[in-house]
């Protein structure tokens, strides 16, 4: 986050907003670094290790657990674990809607009550949602994020990288229901919202699958630490 120039693009939830990019090889995805990110703000520390994120890997279905459990021990079989936070993950998720959802409510909901475009419900039941946060939610929820961000700086301190299951399951059938939908949506958030509420890089790296597709594998690193990750990818 704050790495790479976002100038013309249209913010959403500036305090999350980052501009990613994809890849077919580790090689490319690591030039296109070299490029876009900002060489004054980066990390001076130095890699010291993997962890594996063990509360997060316990989000995952089984068989993604499986299958990440058995690539680490072929491939870092000698890791250590830690839990990155006690907090309840969906707790965490919910603060990041809150957040990132105010966010949208100043930048794009004046723009869809002018120009009134047609939008799915499922997004409208999100803008709807949006539109409700109140100032105290966003207060509590700032609060929320200063602890957060104190306690993965103990448990994931600069110079090691997290490393777990980028989603709890391969992508879910098209074509399914608005409420089934929002199931997957909720437990892929909380997964994710951690690098989201802590401005800290991830990448994520096609090495994982379940018997239905892709699932992947993400590393979590320290804030700045951009250009440390994409160097540690290939040892993945």
């Amino acid at each position: 986050h704050n790495r790479i120039n976002t100038k013309g693009v249209y913010p959403m939830a500036p305090s999350f907003d980052t501009i990613g990019w994809f890849a077919n090889s580790a090689e490319i995805f690591q030039k296109v670094g070299d490029v876009l990110l900002d060489k004054i703000e980066r990390s001076d520390v130095n890699f010291k290790r993997f962890l594996i994120a063990e509360d997060l890997l316990e989000l995952c279905d089984a068989e993604v657990q499986d299958n990440f459990n058995n690539y680490i021990k072929n491939n870092l079989p000698d890791i250590d674990k830690n839990r990155l936070s006690k907090i309840n993950k969906g707790i965490i998720a919910d603060n990041f809607r809150i957040l990132q959802g105010n966010e949208v409510k100043i930048n794009i909901i004046p723009w869809i009550e002018n120009n009134k475009p047609n939008i799915s419900p499922e997004i409208k039941n999100r803008i709807d949602m949006a539109s409700k946060i109140t100032d105290i939610e966003v207060s509590k929820a700032l609060i929320f994020r200063e602890n957060l961000i104190d306690e993965i700086e103990k448990s994931l301190p600069e110079g090691t990288i997290a490393v777990f299951p980028t989603s709890p399951f391969s992508a879910p059938k098209s074509g399914q229901d608005d409420e089934s939908l929002g199931s997957f949506r909720k437990r892929l958030m909380e997964l994710t919202s951690i690098a989201g509420m802590t401005s800290r890089p991830q990448i994520t790296i096609p090495r994982l699958k379940d018997k239905s597709g892709p699932v992947g594998i993400s590393l979590l690193g320290w804030k700045y630490s951009d250009e440390i990750l994409l160097n540690k990818l290939t040892e993945i």
